[in-house]
């Protein structure tokens, strides 16, 4: 059993480590603060860009407005060029939200292939097809959760998509029931996505000891450096994703309100990216230990052949250098204080 464990355990903390971290850690404390919660509960009185701010009531309306409703007729320049802006920025976040799509589409495509050859040639045809199999319901499971989970995206998306599918102008436009599903698809999507990448690094995490071979170390750098990048690629695509899918709706708001949900629809940002961020590290630092103890024995095997400079064997990586360089990405993108604390420490354990 011991000996078992310290062949495998690294490996599986590849898989575990993201999930139990990066995941759920932050998800399960907050659906735990929220179980009393009834956000579905509360009432805003939402108000689209081309509908005025609510009336005093020293002051009698000309016309009683509805939220979703037109608002009063338009009769002014400033109020035509309103609705003209409503429909633009309307078309401009379902298009945002396309291309952010597209570009996760795209990763998914070459991290599944990628990731599924990599298995397929450490670990032979019958693992892919039951780490594929796994990960496909583990997946389906935990999108389930998030989609049934509605209280973090209610206020600041699904109930303004709803208010714009009742407006005169954005009805024709209708999103909301189409978002719901497409949503699902992108985190069943981002979730395998990830969940692939790092059983591929798991199957380069597994230690030889004493065993190991020069060209087995290469190879299993090499495998660390592209999941490595991909899983970079899927962390910032999921960061922009989030961000065109929250600040979508919260633009089609009037500007007392957009700045009133900003700070709540930036925290959901937060949220995904803080995680995944965790996520990423969780899973790369005991896919490197293992490497590292591998490379170690190796080179205890192997000890130089007499005094003096010794050849170089090519056995090095610098991966905090990589994720601080991901983490500067990110930064401007999320706006967020803990990212910005987490690459300062990293720039200095990595000494770059």
């Amino acid at each position: 059993m011991v000996q078992w464990l310290h062949r495998y355990a690294l490996a599986i903390a590849c898989v575990a480590a993201p999930a139990l971290f990066g995941m759920w850690a932050s998800s399960v404390t907050l659906a735990w603060l929220m179980v009393p919660s009834h956000v579905e509960r509360i009432a805003l009185d939402y108000r689209l860009r081309d509908q005025p701010a609510a009336t005093p009531s020293a002051v009698k309306p000309a016309q009683a407005t509805e939220p979703g409703a037109t608002g009063p007729a338009p009769g002014k320049d400033g109020k035509t060029a309103a609705r003209f802006e409503l429909i633009a920025l309307h078309f401009s976040g379902l298009v945002d939200f396309a291309l952010a799509s597209g570009f996760l589409y795209f990763v998914f495509a070459a991290a599944s292939a990628v990731s599924a050859a990599t298995i397929w040639r450490r670990s032979g045809p019958n693992s892919l097809v039951l780490a594929a199999a796994a990960l496909s319901i583990v997946t389906a499971a935990e999108t389930y959760l998030v989609m049934a989970n509605k209280q973090r995206r209610v206020l600041f998306t699904d109930n303004i998509f709803q208010v714009a599918d009742r407006h005169d102008l954005l009805k024709e436009l209708p999103v909301a029931e189409r978002m719901t599903d497409l949503i699902g698809v992108d985190i069943f999507i981002g979730l395998f996505t990830a969940g692939i990448i790092v059983i591929a690094l798991a199957t380069a995490s597994i230690r030889r000891g004493a065993d190991v071979d020069l060209a087995d170390l290469e190879d299993r750098l090499l495998v660390i450096r592209y999941t490595l990048f991909l899983a970079s690629a899927i962390l910032v695509v999921v960061t922009l994703s989030t961000k065109a899918l929250v600040d979508w709706p919260i633009s089609l708001l009037e500007e007392a309100e957009r700045k009133a949900l900003g700070p709540g629809g930036d925290a959901i940002t937060r949220l995904w990216a803080a995680s995944s961020s965790i996520a990423l590290l969780a899973a790369f630092t005991p896919g490197i230990a293992a490497w590292y103890l591998d490379r170690q024995a190796y080179r205890n095997a192997h000890p130089p052949a007499g005094p003096g400079r010794q050849p170089e064997d090519g056995l090095d990586i610098a991966p905090l250098s990589t994720v601080t360089s991901i983490l500067v990405v990110l930064a401007p993108v999320v706006a967020s204080p803990m990212l910005d604390t987490l690459k300062s420490l990293l720039t200095a354990v990595g000494g770059k």
